[in-house]
């Protein structure tokens, strides 16, 4: 759950060029602001989206608007901010009066559809996310959605971990890929948006549309471990930093025997919260003091297999009994549970979403759905049942 989100579809080139300098001193504290950050996300015809991918280097502001809600007290001093996102696609507003109102802003170079859109020109199209609400230490997420079938494409989506290939070739639809100033370089990031590789283009084709990269690798040179990755392709520029150019992804699988799997599917789920608490600072009653939020996601990736010989279906690692004859397996569903506790000056709300697995054997033998909440099942049906129940 996020303070508010703009959702934007991006298909195109950011000038922006960005520099950077190193400091001696160590960075300021986060005790007193709020986050933004800037994100793509694939999403197909039926609104289902993919895993959030860092955007790096995009141009966000904001400014203040209005004090917050009565009982709520306000810190910070700064009323204004103009910044870029990082390598990661992250910014934090450091002393930025909160909890407050403010009216906040991103810079894109193509048009990214008319919601929140205030301002426009060549190559330059600004949106508006008015009145936002930010709490202390709170984020602001801007989307920037694609359509699935606008994604650049990839050489491979899906490789085995022991057996990945030698190199990786990625398209760019958004910006041509130039080697002007350098190579351009793919930058990994793991699912809780951290980088966990980067390397270097070992050609770039005539026209810019793709490059080929040795296959990343850990630091260290190991191989990655299976997980699913999101990239971005930048494009270095002449003052030695990097320009956005694309996005990507693939996925790098482990392997798991089974005995005569019959039907095989693959199934996500992911677990998100937001906690917020509000203190009492004069301890009396008046929660005067200022509301903090916390929040994170959880995505996984696990097999649904039907063991034909064993009349059971494994889910990861968890074997559940289905009858006889299972004849397929399929998945399905998204699942969305909201909690709310107040304790008196230190409210807590949450919301945590969750895909639902459903894994059917047709034929009227079984059929089991399990709707998984903190890593737990916590239901099951037979065939003949009804499964929206």
């Amino acid at each position: 759950m996020r303070s508010s989100t703009k959702r934007l579809i991006v298909g195109n080139v950011v000038f922006f060029t960005l520099l950077f300098f190193t400091a001696c001193s160590s960075s300021p504290s986060k005790d007193q602001g709020f986050q933004v950050v800037t994100q793509d996300v694939a999403v197909n015809s039926a609104g289902q989206r993919g895993v959030p991918i860092p955007r790096p280097y995009m141009p966000v502001s904001g400014d203040y608007a209005a004090a917050p809600p009565p009982n709520q007290s306000q810190g910070g001093t700064i009323s204004h901010y103009n910044q870029f996102t990082d390598d990661i696609g992250e910014t934090f507003v450091y002393k930025a009066k909160a909890p407050a109102y403010w009216n906040q802003y991103v810079t894109f170079d193509v048009p990214c559809g008319t919601a929140n859109l205030v301002n426009s020109g060549f190559a330059f199209y600004l949106y508006e996310a008015a009145n936002v609400l930010m709490s202390n230490k709170g984020a602001f997420v801007w989307d920037c959605e694609h359509f699935d079938s606008s994604l650049p494409g990839a050489s491979t989506r899906l490789v085995i971990q022991d057996s990945t290939p030698s190199t990786l070739t990625l398209w760019s639809t958004q910006h041509p890929l130039s080697t002007a100033h350098g190579m351009p370089r793919l930058q990994l990031y793991n699912p809780d948006r951290s980088i966990a590789a980067s390397v270097n283009a070992s050609s770039v084709a005539s026209d810019g549309t793709n490059a080929t990269f040795p296959f990343p690798t850990l630091p260290n040179g190991t191989k990655l471990p299976a997980n699913l990755y999101g990239g971005t392709i930048l494009n270095k520029n002449a003052s030695g930093g990097y320009n956005y150019a694309d996005f990507n992804f693939f996925s790098i699988a482990a392997h798991q025997s089974f005995d005569k799997p019959f039907g095989v599917a693959a199934s996500f789920s992911n677990t998100s919260y937001q906690y917020c608490s509000t203190s009492d600072m004069y301890r009396d009653g008046s929660c005067a003091g200022s509301t903090e939020c916390t929040s994170n996601s959880s995505p996984s990736q696990f097999p649904v297999v039907s063991l034909y010989s064993q009349n059971t279906v494994i889910v990861g690692s968890t074997a559940i009994p289905v009858g006889l004859n299972p004849t397929t397996v399929v998945t399905y569903g998204e699942e969305t549970f909201s909690d709310y506790q107040d304790t008196g000056c230190h409210p807590i709300d949450g919301q945590q979403s969750s895909y639902t697995q459903t894994h059917c054997c047709p034929g009227k033998v079984a059929c089991v759905r399990r709707r998984w909440m903190n890593g737990k099942g916590i239901s099951r049906i037979q065939a003949g049942n009804d499964l929206k129940s």
